[in-house]
């Protein structure tokens, strides 16, 4: 009995031990498994998060599919046939925590998720897929065309500053806000770069230039101090009441901006002031074309760098007539890129028109005094320059990019000739308004007036177009 006994307890410890050192094995094969199971391409979570996001598309759509059918059933129901506008849109999207923008295609966009979805003319709805953010290792740049935007697409760069793509251009240069970043379009059918290059002017209360340091910078019209560059703003353009024009002594001349809607005194305006600043702090900014606008052609057309012109001063000769006319129809576009000739000679109006005319399907237009101050204000808070306002050019040049005046990659705002804007300063001898000033009489802030057609001199008739969304 006694033998029994000790080789039961020999036989149940043994017993014992096999069963822990299984059931320990069991465990952790069943953890390997349900770690699996959560984590990974396929996991659980994955699928639950994929299913969250699916079903968030599934209502965005829904929303904009209600919307557009509910804007359609007014449009029939007082007979009226023509398309569903992003208009349209807007009113019914109200509260719904979505935008609508464009034409055929129209784009919504949803505030929270920056998901965007397309409605075509026939009222198919369509998500659409965004181009990559701006992180490291991943811009959004192609030097053979690819990458290109195909709608506006919103981005964030790496510390979240915000800045829209125009359909049809890609990034070019830079990679935060603060930098410059630079843009170039891209023909839409032979994907081929077509290079005109434009430089996005940030807006906001909290611009980062670094994870520490916080800017901000308001659309206006600034005053800027003879002595160290400090602007002043006196024209808030969120503010501003385009029923009239402001008087704006503390410049010196009375200097007014006119919406597309007041009377003026011969010079050109803007093609929609109105529609410049919403736009500008709705998109938290705008774009300015990154050199003076240039022209390429035989001295016969444009008389290019090197001729006298009627004042014995060297520059270009103003173009000839037939020249003038294809310009204002828009068959001849400016060029804005390095290394062209710069295309001087131009009247104020001509200037307007040849802006406006430079895009079919974007807002472009001639400069206005609010784009070319709060770019300055840009240049001295983010460049090498915190005095850019007094800076008075250091070498005239007649070929774009050649003057050695680049600051965040916008170039010859002090140098090379004098430039058009939609500015007045209210006479009806000298209506236009001028910014720079060739000969050292003027900084890049410096507000000139003179007659509209002032093209007698090599200094003056430049220009430089700006786009907006």
């Amino acid at each position: 009995m006694k033998n029994c006994r000790k080789n039961a307890q020999k036989s149940s410890n043994g017993i014992t031990l096999i069963a822990l050192v299984i059931t320990i094995i069991v465990l952790l094969i069943l953890a390997g498994i349900s770690i699996s199971m959560l984590s990974g391409d396929n996991s659980i979570l994955q699928k639950a998060t994929t299913a969250k996001t699916e079903t968030e598309k599934g209502q965005e759509k829904e929303i904009v599919a209600l919307a557009y059918n509910s804007a359609l059933a007014k449009k029939v129901s007082i007979s009226d046939s023509t398309p569903v506008t992003s208009g349209d849109l807007n009113i019914e999207l109200t509260n719904q925590g979505a935008s609508a923008d464009g034409d055929n295609p129209i784009i919504v966009t949803f505030t929270k998720s920056q998901n965007t979805y397309t409605i075509d003319s026939n009222g198919n709805i369509e998500k659409s897929v965004p181009l990559e953010p701006m992180v490291a290792g991943a811009k959004v740049r192609d030097s053979k065309g690819k990458k290109v935007a195909t709608i506006n697409t919103k981005l964030v760069d790496d510390y979240d500053n915000k800045i829209t793509i125009p359909k049809g251009f890609k990034i070019a240069k830079g990679e935060n806000v603060t930098d410059g970043i630079v843009i170039e379009d891209v023909n839409a059918e032979t994907k081929a770069t077509v290079g005109n290059q434009f430089v996005w002017i940030p807006l906001g209360s909290s611009i980062k230039k670094s994870e520490t340091q916080t800017i901000e910078i308001k659309l206006g019209r600034y005053k800027f101090d003879n002595n160290n560059g400090i602007p002043t703003l006196v024209q808030e353009a969120s503010k501003t009441d385009y029923t009239t024009g402001i008087e704006i002594s503390v410049m010196g001349n009375n200097f007014y901006e006119y919406d597309e809607t007041n009377t003026t005194y011969g010079n050109a305006k803007a093609k929609s002031l109105g529609s410049f600043i919403s736009s500008a702090i709705d998109n938290g900014g705008y774009y300015i074309a990154r050199y003076e606008a240039g022209i390429n052609g035989t001295v016969d057309q444009y008389t290019l760098a090197g001729f006298k012109d009627k004042s014995g001063g060297y520059g270009q000769k103003e173009p000839t007539d037939s020249t003038k006319v294809l310009a204002k129809d828009g068959s001849i576009k400016p060029i804005i890129k390095s290394g062209v000739g710069v295309w001087n000679a131009v009247t104020e109006p001509e200037a307007a028109m040849i802006s406006k005319n430079m895009y079919a399907n974007l807002n472009s237009d001639l400069i206005n005094s609010y784009a070319w101050d709060t770019a300055i204000v840009f240049i001295q808070m983010c460049g090498k320059n915190t005095n850019y306002s007094n800076r008075i050019y250091l070498e005239y040049s007649t070929i774009t990019g050649n003057s050695g005046d680049e600051e965040c990659n916008i170039n010859d705002m002090a140098g090379n000739v004098c430039e058009w804007t939609t500015e007045t300063n209210a006479s009806t001898e000298c209506p236009a308004s001028y910014r720079c000033c060739r000969n050292g009489a003027g900084e890049s802030a410096f507000r000139g007036s003179a007659n509209i057609d002032s093209i007698w001199d090599d200094y003056i008739g430049g220009f430089r177009p700006i786009l907006y969304l």
